[in-house]
């Protein structure tokens, strides 16, 4: 299903599964008891299904969510562990017709056994049986004064959506895996996902329990982590251009300006002999280079006036291009024959007039993103010189001997952070890797679903069930609104 034009609208918001800020806002400022009282019960349904199915699956179409769609919503009964521990339930069916009243009676606590009871009440676990000399009744007016707090009904409603979790792609969602419903998507249908080993580029593939699903970790890691920031240098850099052999270190301070611009004319000389289709070829490894600097995060750490460079620079790659085509068709149709006499026109006007503009528009791209080539090279080799330096001095074994305990401390825990999470700038995100930000308003695992992010897989325990006091289907909407939704579902078929 098509994404909305207006996935984030703060004018009328709805949430979302995703991790987007936005998002997050809007959950922040979502007022759902303000509108229902001014409503119909036929719009209260309508409008507690359009907000519920805005969270639950928005990228699944309404058909087949209502083929989806159960009215037998799983549960589970409370049992108390020692309860069920320490009998067998003959004790229920004791002294019927035998005149007795009242429950066995358990054997006297301890103050250790104390303690744990009383952790078990503020918990919200059952109460055991009686005391000696207590009886049925006394227990009943006990759990008629027990507050609203400890009587916790069992949430029925908040499964309207249970269907959906079994999905692969809400399954990689609530694993972690991905920021959204949607991201989780595309990497099942792109392959990142297998299930018990098996690629499974279905995203509604419905899990049964045990199934255990694995998503690619750089996936995982590119879904979940910052992306490259403002003023980041991991970007691949440009390679410098090949410098004249002719070219003397130790030459005059004008010279190394000259010996810049010099490099055009051999490399010139040397691309005549090449054909238009590997000027072509080269011409468009240029363009897509010069767009992936400008475009996506990386093109954030350029001002303005540098986008703009490379903007006009784009435009004379394309004009190059297209010259660069015309040049091949002709080459083409020459060597083919037709046409003899126009092709040796053209071959002769080719050895005059047309040169190969790779090296030209190489040096103008390495002047936009490094500067004046000569200012480039100077820094280059004051850099390594620094580098050197330092090298040396930490070579030093006085400079080792004079560090203080401390410093030695931090120094193999930078190391060892280093070890872990290595700075890689050919990674697509940020790296040392970080999580997201506003990550963690949204970092839960579900009951039902086991995780080991370490080596991103996942296993699908059981369907998700409701227990007394909660519901397993995460979902941001109060109990009244996901019951209209059920409300507005539940039809006879």
């Amino acid at each position: 299903m098509r994404r909305p034009k207006r996935f984030y609208y703060l004018k009328r918001p709805k949430v979302r599964q995703s991790w987007n800020k936005v998002n997050l806002y809007n959950l922040s400022r979502l007022r759902i008891d303000r509108a229902l009282p001014r409503l119909t019960f036929f719009q209260q349904k309508w409008y507690a299904k359009s907000l519920t199915r805005a969270y639950h699956g928005e990228h699944i179409t309404e058909g087949k969510w209502e083929r989806m769609f159960s009215r037998r919503l799983l549960s589970v009964v409370h049992m108390h562990p020692r309860y069920m521990a320490a009998h067998d339930g003959s004790e229920q069916a004791a002294g019927r017709g035998s005149g007795r009243d009242r429950p066995p009676q358990p054997p006297k606590r301890s103050s250790v056994e104390r303690v744990l009871h009383e952790l078990d009440e503020g918990a919200g676990v059952p109460p055991p049986l009686p005391d000696d000399g207590e009886d049925s009744s006394n227990l009943s007016r006990k759990a008629a004064t027990k507050s609203p707090e400890q009587q916790k009904n069992t949430p029925y409603m908040q499964m309207v959506y249970a269907p959906q979790e079994r999905r692969l792609d809400i399954a990689v969602f609530r694993a972690l895996f991905a920021s959204s419903a949607r991201q989780a998507r595309q990497m099942v249908v792109h392959g990142a996902v297998k299930v018990n080993g098996v690629k499974m580029p279905y995203p509604a593939y419905l899990l049964n329990p045990g199934d255990m699903f694995q998503v690619d970790v750089d996936h995982v890691l590119f879904a979940t982590g910052q992306k490259k920031g403002e003023g980041s240098l991991d970007f691949p850099p440009i390679a410098p251009a090949p410098a004249d052999p002719a070219d003397e270190p130790d030459a005059g301070d004008a010279e190394p300006v000259a010996s810049a611009a010099a490099p055009a004319e051999p490399s010139v000389a040397r691309t005549e002999r090449l054909n238009a289709g590997d000027v072509l070829r080269r011409l468009k490894q240029l363009n897509e280079r010069a767009r992936g600097m400008v475009v996506g995060a990386a093109g954030r750490a350029y001002s303005a006036k540098k986008k703009r460079a490379f903007r006009a620079l784009i435009q004379d790659i394309k004009k190059a291009i297209s010259s660069a085509g015309r040049q091949k068709k002709a080459s083409e149709k020459a060597r083919k024959g037709e046409g003899e006499g126009e092709g040796e026109d053209w071959q002769e006007e080719d050895d005059d007039d047309i040169s190969n503009p790779v090296p030209a528009l190489t040096a103008q791209l390495q002047a936009i993103t490094l500067g004046d080539p000569a200012q480039a090279a100077t820094a280059e080799q004051q850099d390594g010189a620094q580098d050197g330096a330092a090298e040396a001095a930490a070579a030093a074994p006085e400079s080792v001997d004079s560090l203080t305990d401390e410093e030695r401390a931090w120094f193999e825990r930078l190391e060892a952070e280093e070890n872990e999470n290595p700075h890689d700038p050919t990674k697509r995100y940020h790296t040392p890797w970080q999580p997201r930000p506003y990550m963690s308003a949204f970092a839960f695992v579900p009951r039902y679903l086991e995780v080991n992010p370490t080596i991103c897989a996942a296993v699908y325990l059981r369907h998700p069930v409701a227990r007394q006091g909660e519901a397993e289907v995460p979902t941001p909407f109060p109990f009244n609104v996901n019951q209209l939704a059920f409300n507005w579902y539940l039809r006879r078929r």
